[in-house]
């Protein structure tokens, strides 16, 4: 019922947001985006992958319940128009449905691995950051053909948007990780003597050059 579907989107919700406040690895929050998504719609696969800009493909990241071939081939795939709805969507950067996989054309390069898998039908919709890049997609995959309804696509906006919260955040701390080493590597190693006080004045922090200038051991 509609009500079961809400209860179900609602708890997920509450799991996923609580994996992102408790800094899980980002794997295991995408695939509690996937199993909210396969609760609430129990003849759905979802998947999620990571689109790496530099070179122009898509990683699956979720989707433990997906076919393991079938996972392979979903392991790096060039973003193109025919290399299956995830790829199409970030190469159009639109929601690609797909609601027979045996005759689009978007199939042409992984059909036969998707039809191995037994897999018929692939909903894949963009997961945008904030500033509008790609960041990766959410795929529902179906097992017979299938169509999305209303409900079907207010249930991927919504897992899209945690996704994309899911990954800016672990993007943000990386790149916070990123510029406290390279400032932590130019405190150490700049030949000028650096140093950090409090308000009143007690030394808190100082670099190597400037314990050697003032002729101490360690700082």
């Amino acid at each position: 019922t509609e009500r079961k579907r809400a209860e179900f989107l609602a708890i997920g919700e509450r799991r996923v947001f609580e994996r992102i406040t408790s800094n899980v690895d980002l794997p295991d929050t995408l695939e509690a985006i996937a199993e909210t998504a396969e609760r609430v719609t129990p003849d759905a696969l979802c998947a999620v992958t990571l689109y790496d800009a530099g070179r122009n493909s898509l990683s699956l990241i979720a989707g433990r319940r997906l076919p393991t071939a079938f996972q392979c081939a979903l392991e790096n795939v060039e973003v193109g128009a025919r290399n299956g709805s995830c790829a199409a969507a970030i190469y159009l950067q639109r929601q690609v449905i797909v609601a027979e996989i045996t005759r689009d054309a978007l199939w042409e390069q992984l059909r036969a691995p998707a039809l191995a898998a037994g897999l018929r039908a692939c909903w894949s919709t963009p997961i945008r950051a904030s500033d509008g890049r790609m960041l990766g997609t959410v795929a529902l995959y179906f097992r017979q053909p299938r169509s999305p309804l209303r409900r079907d696509f207010e249930l991927m906006a919504r897992l899209t948007a945690l996704a994309g919260i899911a990954i800016e955040r672990k993007q943000s701390e990386a790149a916070l990780r990123c510029s406290e080493a390279r400032y932590r590597g130019l405190f150490e190693n700049v030949i000028e003597g650096v140093y950090r006080v409090t308000p009143a004045g007690r030394l808190e922090s100082a670099n190597p050059a400037l314990v050697e200038m003032l002729g101490f051991d360690s700082a």
